[in-house]
């Protein structure tokens, strides 16, 4: 399926989790080895704990490339990202709440 909708024009992004370790602490892909092998790029993205000052890094790696891009780490601040979502998540709640009113009346 991802390789006709590729053939389409399409870009496919899969989001997943990882929940294996090799023995050197390093993040595997396991579960269903068809994803693996029909993407074009399988990428990690790895964060750390917050340090003293509450920024978080987050590091994106390849496992699989067949492009030209390369590594790369973003610094975020844990308290800006807390604050944006709970923003977002009170603005989706009003959203809601205008859309069911819209429809009782």
């Amino acid at each position: 399926v991802m390789r006709g909708l590729t053939v389409l024009g399409a870009t496919v992004v899969i989001l997943a989790h990882t929940n294996k370790y090799e023995k050197n602490g390093q993040l595997v892909f396991e579960g269903v080895g068809d994803v693996r092998n029909d993407v074009d790029e399988l990428i990690y993205i790895r964060s750390t704990e917050p340090d003293d000052n509450g920024f978080i890094t987050m590091s994106l790696s390849h496992d699989k490339q067949r492009s030209f891009a390369k590594p790369i780490s973003f610094k975020f601040n844990k308290l800006l990202i807390m604050l944006i979502y709970t923003k977002l998540t009170r603005f989706i709640k009003k959203c809601k709440f205008i859309i069911i009113n819209l429809f009782e009346v």
